[in-house]
């Protein structure tokens, strides 16, 4: 399957790293993207994106013509893979925003071919490859595997997380879920792990981020409380972590001035959206949002509280802050 041409639509973040790695494991990279910008930086071999070892891929792969990007879609008409990675902003209602996902469906719909496997990336509500995508790729006639394939790298260490993480596969048929399997085994030779069906697939994307955001929020609760009992919550968490649960330790995450990244302060509201769609009343999803948003505030007055007392430590990495450390504010900034 090697040197096959996929094509790549939407070169955000993930997709630039998905179509630099693909291009080093021996595929043809065909990107389209509407930012001018991404496309002249992708053109002059340069990574748009702050990512170790980004720069490097793009350098070499666009100048040996491997790694090809264009806001014309024609450029994708030969392809036989195509991956969609754009985003799904949160709307002001708190539903994903499907504006970017019906452009890019729209836009490949007269380059795609029989047998052809459309692989959908993007965070989405579930139901979306099945119902949605599903109806407008059947209504052109053609045989298209269509899969759902959950995106689970983290920034900072993308590229090592795309080609060592286990992809998820969840298709719309069994026929679907085998083509997007083969494609990633063949692709980065790492575990798949198939699932019933794109629905499943969809959720598990969900489900992730759903359990960050809340870990980090029990985090920050344990946080603030032990900040009144003038504990430190850092020693609290390391000895916590170290009991056996189930088929690892307790994992409590690390407190910090909130969540950042693009699917953590977005996913879990489209999770309590669609609780509400079933009229089930989830209680999760809403309030570990609400307590990592509080945390800028609440860490700007810890701060602004030791300023005032002129409680100063030693200005190096040590520096601390009321059983915060600040290389933790560091990391999560």
């Amino acid at each position: 399957m090697h040197k096959e041409k996929v094509a790549i639509i939407g070169f955000g973040y993930i997709g630039t790293v998905i179509g630099a790695v693909l291009a080093d494991k021996g595929f043809d990279i065909y990107g389209i993207d509407t930012s001018q910008y991404i496309i002249d930086s992708i053109k002059s071999g340069k990574s748009p994106y702050n990512e170790p070892g980004l720069d490097e891929l793009i350098a070499i792969y666009t100048k040996n013509g491997r790694l090809k990007i264009s806001h014309d879609a024609s450029i994708i008409k030969d392809c036989s893979v195509y991956i969609i990675t754009v985003g799904t902003p949160l709307s002001d209602d708190f539903t994903a925003d499907m504006s970017q996902i019906h452009n890019a469906i729209k836009s490949i719909l007269p380059y795609l071919s029989n047998d052809a496997l459309l692989i959908l990336k993007s965070t989405v509500p579930p139901f979306t490859t099945s119902d949605y995508i599903a109806s407008i790729v059947e209504a052109t006639g053609l045989n298209v595997k269509l899969a759902f394939c959950p995106e689970r790298m983290a920034e900072g260490n993308a590229i090592k997380d795309f080609m060592t993480i286990p992809v998820v596969v969840g298709g719309i048929n069994d026929e679907s879920t085998d083509a997007a399997a083969e494609f990633w085994r063949c692709a980065l030779n790492v575990e798949i792990i198939s699932v019933d069906n794109s629905t499943v697939a969809e959720f598990v994307k969900l489900a992730d981020n759903l359990w960050i955001d809340l870990n980090i929020a029990l985090a920050n609760e344990l946080a603030k409380l032990a900040d009144k009992m003038s504990v430190d919550v850092l020693q609290v968490i390391y000895a916590a972590n170290s009991l056996p649960k189930g088929s690892s330790n307790v994992n409590i995450l690390t407190p910090s001035v909130g969540v950042g990244g693009y699917c953590l302060t977005k996913d879990p509201w489209f999770v309590q959206h669609f609780g509400n769609q079933y009229d089930l009343k989830l209680f999760l999803p809403k309030t570990g949002r609400i307590i990592n948003d509080s945390m800028p505030y609440y860490s700007d007055m810890l701060i602004d509280d030791i300023l005032k007392k002129k409680v100063y430590s030693a200005v190096t990495v040590h520096l601390n802050l009321p059983h915060f450390r600040l290389q933790y504010f560091a990391k999560s900034s």
